[in-house]
Formats: C-alpha cells, structure tokens, sequence
C-alpha cells in the first residue's frame, strides 16, 4: 500500500517551526502536515498531487 503525505495550507501558526522559509517571513513555505493548523477546514478542500504528496491548493496556486 502507497503512504501518501498530505500538506494543508498553513496558518503559519505552528509552535514547533523555526519559520526560516515561512511565507509570513517572505519565504516560500505555505503549507503544513499538522492539520490541527490548517488555514481552512471542512471537507471541500481541492488538492493536488506531486509525485508521493497532496498539496491543498490555495487561491491560484499550481494552476
């Protein structure tokens, strides 16, 4: 069976990330594996997949 990781977009909340690459900081880094700090919630959320991840798509993101 394939393990599959998946990224929610980030509240950029995250008690244990140091936020070197955070986007609050000007990095790149906009998504997280901890849903409890996901920035939407429900089930009407659209991923997309890269290689062995789902990334949550965010508003113009990978289009």
């Amino acid at each position: 069976m394939e393990t599959v990781k998946v990224f929610y977009l980030c509240d950029g909340s995250v008690e244990t990330c140091k936020r070197t690459h955070c986007y609050k900081e000007g990095g790149p880094c906009s998504h997280t594996q901890n849903d409890a700090h996901a920035l939407t919630t429900g089930d009407s959320k659209d991923f997309v997949r890269i290689g062995d991840s789902l990334f949550e798509k965010g508003p113009e993101e990978y289009e």
